[in-house]
């Protein structure tokens, strides 16, 4: 298999995979509901601390050491990548910790990739509820969500992965789709008819994979009219003005910015009426100064504290 070559599914795989897909976002939803039932109680975030000191190794043995409290996040010490790649086994919960099949990579855009691990809960949330979240932010987008037709188009340039179909329970039970683009100039134009066809809710991607369709569209623009959603949803690299202009001019839309990461799930999603973000729910997000002390705002490194995982 080339850089450039991926293998299609045939129909009986795609249909085990879609059904698997379903079984474990059914389970995942259970467990995340659960979870989120917890956490939204008043003394959520000290029983989520609790735990995190009596379940986790690597918590469990600092505070021993320094015989600090268990429900005071300043008492807990900020974790680097290099401390979840080097220890990640320390970092599970419990005895057996994360489902092992559950992982995913980073991007790898600030150093070496990192794999982070997940249990049911913490997969479902990053996975189907971050786009449930992204409806709820969205004005109008709720009525267009139709179940059993797509509801989330990802676009990506990774050519090496296959075209993929998830169940979104959190969703009304709409469908995410997975296209690539980049494969193949006719398998690109395939897309780019596809996508016309239907007015998808999300269309979601990079900012810059969402201008190389909007170049081919336009370069390919028949009559009958071009690639419509309602929405167009964008992360994992930074919007400037310029681009979300282009982009709302061509696919005559408006663009959703989110702050999306494998760590840490839906971080932020931009203001439908400022240019400001608005921190979900279960992340707790802190500035770490030059001078070395943690603020709940101002300049410096920004520190993530994610509840769902």
């Amino acid at each position: 298999m080339t850089a450039n070559t991926v293998t299609p599914l045939n129909r009986n795989e795609w249909g085990r995979e879609i059904l698997a897909g379903f079984r474990q976002a059914l389970e995942g939803s259970a467990a995340w509901e659960h979870r989120r039932a917890i956490l939204s109680q008043a003394d959520g975030l000290a029983r989520f601390l609790t735990h995190a000191a009596e379940a986790v190794p690597y918590y469990r043995h600092y505070l021993q050491s320094r015989d600090s409290r268990r429900d005071s996040i300043a008492d807990f010490p900020i974790i680097s990548r290099d401390d979840l790649a080097l220890r990640w086994r320390e970092f599970l919960s419990g005895p057996t910790g994360a489902d092992s099949h559950l992982f995913a990579k980073t991007s790898g855009s600030t150093g070496s990739p990192l794999t982070i691990l997940f249990d049911a809960a913490s997969w479902y949330d990053l996975n189907y509820e971050t786009y449930a979240e992204i409806v709820r932010a969205v004005p109008g987008l709720l009525r267009h969500i139709v179940p059993g037709r797509p509801g989330v188009v990802l676009l990506t340039a990774e050519v090496h992965r296959h075209p993929a179909s998830l169940v979104l329970p959190s969703l009304n039970y709409s469908l995410f789709e997975r296209r690539i683009l980049g494969v193949s100039h006719s398998r690109d134009l395939r897309l780019v008819e596809e996508l016309r066809r239907m007015r998808v809710p999300i269309l979601y991607g990079k900012a810059t994979y969402l201008q190389r369709l909007a170049e081919l569209d336009s370069r390919t623009r028949p009559s009958g009219g071009a690639i419509r959603p309602f929405t167009l949803l964008t992360s994992g690299e930074n919007l400037f003005p310029d681009v979300r202009r282009a982009l709302e001019d061509w696919f005559q839309c408006r663009v959703s910015d989110a702050y999306i990461s494998v760590e840490g799930g839906l971080v932020a999603i931009q203001c439908p009426h400022t240019n400001g973000y608005h921190v979900q729910r279960h992340r707790i997000l802190e500035s770490l100064g030059s001078d070395g002390v943690l603020r709940d705002e101002g300049a410096g490194e920004l520190v993530l504290t994610n509840m769902a995982n």
